[in-house]
């Protein structure tokens, strides 16, 4: 499941690599012992195998899919008090500057989007 977790990228895709698995198997299985298998065991086990295989890797895909997406902002920001053992926080004027990727973060983005009004006038006409 974390194969599949791993290596698809959509939920709907994973049936298909599943089963394609399974058969890859029944057909390796099939060349080195020179027959196709006949024992009811190794049938529901791979039934079972493919059943759980798909069931989980579909629930896993969705699960990752349905994360919500983190831009980067400041929704975790910190107080600006200082910390107890004495480090002082990377605040500087309300802003939390804290390490991580993604547009907004670091001294010069400050992690806010607003509205800027655009100047009336004729000089900034293009």
């Amino acid at each position: 499941v974390i194969f599949l977790l791993l290596f698809v990228s959509r939920s709907k895709l994973v049936p298909d690599f599943a089963l394609t698995i399974h058969l890859i198997h029944l057909i390796i299985t099939s060349l080195y012992t020179h027959a196709f298998p006949s024992n009811w065991l190794w049938w529901t086990l791979q039934a079972a195998s493919a059943t759980l295989m798909t069931s989980l890797g579909v629930w896993s895909c969705q699960w990752r899919e349905l994360r919500p997406i983190n831009f980067g902002g400041n929704a975790g920001a910190t107080s600006s008090a200082p910390r107890a053992s004495g480090e002082a926080a990377e605040v500087d004027n309300g802003v939390n500057h804290g390490r991580g990727r993604g547009r907004g973060n670091g001294i010069d983005g400050g992690g806010e989007y607003e509205m800027v009004g655009m100047k009336e006038g004729s000089e900034n006409n293009v």
